[in-house]
């Protein structure tokens, strides 16, 4: 009886043991896929001198304080490249592989905005290793005419012509 408990807990032990492994092995192989530095320096670096620009830092960061009720909170922000070229100073973003980010996507975008607002570089660049491109990315942000913005030039017009008009009421007065 104590001789098959202590064999099924052995085998229970041995197939845990196992599935464990192939589950650990699937993990890594997934994270090593979805890792956000994953391609090869000496091709992105070879890009980017090929293209003309001048290597000036690997990865640079920034470190970021974030005050939560009034807690600070220490974390850096981190990009692939900064490089030079014309005495201008860009970042480089790399695009690694098929289904890589799309700087239309909403997620991808905000990390670009991020990067542009805290790095403050001459211009954002997104290498893409695969196809061996170099994309410039900006953004813009339209301002959104509403009926207040009209209201205040009318008003703003409006007491300019009643300046203009009192002066030339004066002048013609001859009180000016």
């Amino acid at each position: 009886m104590y001789e098959q408990i202590l064999i099924s807990v052995f085998i229970g032990i041995i197939l845990g043991a196992f599935a464990f492994y192939l589950l650990n092995r699937m993990g890594q192989k997934q994270f090593e896929v979805s890792s956000p530095h994953r391609f090869s320096e000496k091709d992105a670096e070879s890009l980017l001198v090929k293209y003309g620009y001048e290597i000036k830092d690997k990865q640079p960061r920034k470190t970021i304080i974030t005050t939560i009720d009034g807690k600070e909170h220490l974390g850096y922000l981190e990009a692939d490249y900064l490089v030079r070229k014309d005495k201008k100073d860009y970042l480089v973003v790399i695009k690694t592989g098929e289904g890589a980010s799309d700087p239309n996507e909403p997620a991808f975008r905000r990390k670009l905005i991020e990067l542009e607002h805290v790095f403050i570089p001459d211009g954002l660049l997104l290498l893409d290793i695969s196809s061996g491109e170099l994309a410039s990315i900006s953004f813009h942000f339209p301002r959104t005419i509403s009926i207040d913005s009209f209201f205040r030039f009318f008003i703003t017009l409006f007491v300019i012509l009643v300046v203009i008009g009192i002066i030339w009421l004066m002048i013609w007065l001859k009180l000016f």
